[in-house]
């Protein structure tokens, strides 16, 4: 953090903003949101462009590479057939698995309401 390696603390950058220690702690932690105006005056205090303040969409964070390690590792357990490309290929493979028992009941259904019999079981009556 730009504060901390100019060794400001953060009364003397509260000072110079003309607020509390206590709203620049706010900011820090992202408890309250920072208007254009005020981040424009923290940018000229700590001498950084206000791009200093916001992430690279292109750059990796440890936190995307982690999710994308833990989808990866997901995407191996599948058995090959079951594997798609994109984001939702286990919502694919769910989809497929139950499917047929949905089709089943939707067709027992019209059976009974068309006052047809359920279909015949396998088991032979006794």
């Amino acid at each position: 953090m730009r504060r901390k390696m100019l060794s400001m603390s953060q009364t003397k950058l509260a000072d110079a903003l003309g607020l509390t220690f206590q709203q620049v702690q706010k900011y820090e932690k992202g408890t309250n949101r920072i208007g254009a105006s005020r981040l424009q005056q923290i940018s000229h205090i700590l001498k950084v462009p206000i791009s200093f303040f916001f992430e690279d969409p292109l750059e990796p964070t440890e936190k995307k590479q982690r999710a994308a390690r833990a989808l990866a590792g997901l995407c191996r357990r599948l058995p090959r057939h079951d594997r798609r490309s994109g984001p939702d290929q286990g919502f694919r493979a769910h989809q497929r698995y139950q499917a047929p028992s949905k089709h089943r009941q939707a067709r027992q259904g019209d059976r009974r309401r068309e006052g047809l019999s359920a279909p015949p079981s396998s088991k032979s009556p006794r």
